[in-house]
């Protein structure tokens, strides 16, 4: 009769490898925790729709969507069609599996706020410069 140790030995030599499973879950509060480093609020959607995404996150106005799913698995049709709606009122809506690819959507989210930033502040200076502008106009007819 075989001891615990040899048997467990002969299990483990016999067994296959298990890949890891990453559950939708446990990307989810990545993600979550991710964003929230980067200076996004983040709120978990849920409620009434089904085919809402799992969570909204927002910063300095750019609006981001992302749905979570296992590696391998797709949105349903109807999550597809809501996310497709979202994209026609022109906010960001990602589907995640990995890290990488939420990594991969934060770079492009990156380059929105740079761009977004860089935008503001040309409008700023444009105000502030038309602001100036009409100050001295006003100074020269009361002179």
């Amino acid at each position: 009769m075989r001891n615990n140790k040899e048997n467990a030995m002969s299990i483990t030599k016999r067994s296959k490898p298990l890949k890891p499973v990453v559950f939708e879950k446990s990307i989810q509060r990545y993600a979550r925790d991710f964003m929230i480093q980067k200076g996004f609020e983040a709120f978990k959607l849920e409620g009434s729709k089904r085919c809402l995404p799992d969570f909204f996150f927002g910063k300095d106005g750019v609006s981001v969507f992302m749905e979570f799913k296992r590696v391998g698995q797709k949105p349903t049709e109807a999550q597809t069609a809501y996310h497709e709606k979202l994209r026609g009122h022109k906010f960001l809506v990602f589907v995640i599996s990995t890290k990488h690819e939420l990594e991969a959507a934060y770079d492009y989210i990156a380059n929105i706020l740079d761009y977004s930033k860089r935008l503001l502040e040309h409008i700023e200076f444009k105000h502030a410069a038309e602001q100036k502008e009409e100050k001295n106009y006003e100074e020269n007819l009361n002179t």
